[in-house]
């Protein structure tokens, strides 16, 4: 059943030229919307910039735990000498700023070497948040941490001198099997997994994956021109992409209520989750939104046009920090199968965004709205509108991909913040 009421003028405007004596404007906004939350199966985490490590407990999500692997690259300058004398080796990262979790919390993480090569998918020459890289359980380096301040930049590890006088010896030696490429050195050495440690931690932080901010580094001296001391020198074994590095994204939500939610064709009605739907970055997890009484519209008696069609939905209150919340969402059209088909744009082809209108005084009136006007006629195009479609909400696909943040919406139409579908009808 539909329920409707006129529209003043200060409240939808339109060219005179679509007024006459016998045009009513109706807003319409009791259109049945069923949420659900699904799993899309897997998320290419390939080469994104950013290296994610940690462990986190959500409450609602689950536990995730983001391990980095990547290759290392030989150094743009080194300098062959009989006097090099090795010191020590590091592996330095750099923050980029993101985390998610209790950055109070200590924090240990181990560096391994990757036991294959990190071949990317023969469709795309990708590597999915799913994919387990194995690794050696032998433990080249770790370090216990708690990030203190928020202008720390940098993490060094310190690595076992066996991996280090291995690659300085080679280096300085000029070897031409191993050193002569970083192609080559990926050959002989194929890369890094960082893993954190699952019992104490509860944070995940966002490092830079780059070539300049992702190093292992060697430190070395030779006695200086003078003979009365030594110069200090440093190669920096850089972070490379001979083949895609990758995160990968373990999630366990045996303990919440997601824990039926195995393949992505299953949806998980919001009836079985408290009234709620979920989006997490990097985990596959989206909110679907289904519109199954929108062929009601065309039960009105009267010859009659969409003008326009507004939706709108909230966070549930109390379950989100006002100042990280997502500067925008996405919405992507959907299949009965619940498979990614297309974004939704703009009238001028660009992707269209929801940007959130915060309320940082009570947390409670917080809402996500957009026009889908473009949406709603072009889904009555072939006469009807197929129910079994639907909208995706997500995180735009960069914040997708390399973030793992959560959010729960509030899919109860009869709570004071539930969803609503609006729809402007011009009849005749």
């Amino acid at each position: 059943m539909m329920t409707a009421c006129n529209v003043g003028s200060n409240e939808f405007t339109m060219g005179s030229e679509f007024i006459d004596g016998g045009s009513t404007l109706t807003m319409i906004d009791t259109f049945q919307i069923k949420m659900s939350t699904v799993l899309i199966d897997s998320l290419n985490t390939s080469n994104t910039g950013t290296a994610l490590i940690g462990h986190y407990v959500d409450p609602n999500l689950g536990t995730v735990t983001a391990t980095s692997y990547f290759e290392l690259g030989i150094p743009t300058s080194f300098s062959e000498s009989s006097d090099n004398v090795y010191d020590s080796t590091v592996v330095i990262l750099r923050y980029n700023g993101y985390y998610y979790g209790d950055t109070t919390r200590w924090q240990t993480i181990t560096v391994h070497p990757i036991a294959e090569r990190l071949n990317g998918n023969e469709w795309d020459n990708g590597i999915y948040n799913n994919r387990n890289t194995p690794y050696s359980s032998e433990v080249l380096g770790s370090v216990h941490f708690l990030k203190r301040t928020a202008v720390s930049d940098s993490l060094v590890i310190p690595i076992r001198d066996t991996l280090g006088k291995d690659f300085f010896t080679r280096m300085n030696e000029g070897d031409d099997d191993y050193m002569t490429s970083s192609s080559s050195l990926v050959n002989y050495f194929h890369g890094l997994a960082i893993v954190p440690d699952t019992t104490e931690s509860n944070v995940v932080y966002g490092f830079k994956a780059d070539a300049t901010n992702l190093v292992m580094r060697v430190y070395y001296h030779r006695p200086n021109a003078n003979g009365d001391g030594q110069d200090d020198y440093y190669a920096d074994f850089p972070y490379t992409s001979v083949d895609p590095a990758y995160n990968r994204i373990e999630d366990d939500r045996s303990q919440t209520l997601l824990k039926s939610l195995v393949t992505q064709k299953e949806d998980l009605s919001s009836t079985s989750t408290d009234g709620e739907t979920f989006v997490q970055c990097g985990t596959g997890l989206l909110t679907k939104m289904r519109f199954p009484s929108l062929n009601d519209i065309q039960l009105i008696n009267k010859q009659g046009v969409i003008m326009k069609a507004e939706l709108e939905f909230s966070p549930v209150a109390n379950t989100y920090d006002p100042q990280a919340l997502p500067d925008s969402l996405i919405l992507i059209e959907t299949n009965k199968i619940n498979a990614p088909v297309s974004t939704l744009t703009s009238s001028d082809g660009t992707t269209l965004h929801l940007s959130p209108s915060s309320d940082e005084l009570y947390n409670e009136n917080t809402k996500f709205s957009v026009d889908i006007t473009d949406y709603i006629q072009n889904a009555f195009s072939d006469g009807l509108y197929n129910t079994e479609n639907g909208l995706l909400i997500s995180w735009g696909t960069t914040q997708y991909l390399n973030r793992l943040d959560g959010l729960v919406i509030q899919a109860d139409q009869k709570a004071e913040n539930g969803p609503k579908l609006k729809i402007y009808y011009m009849t005749f």
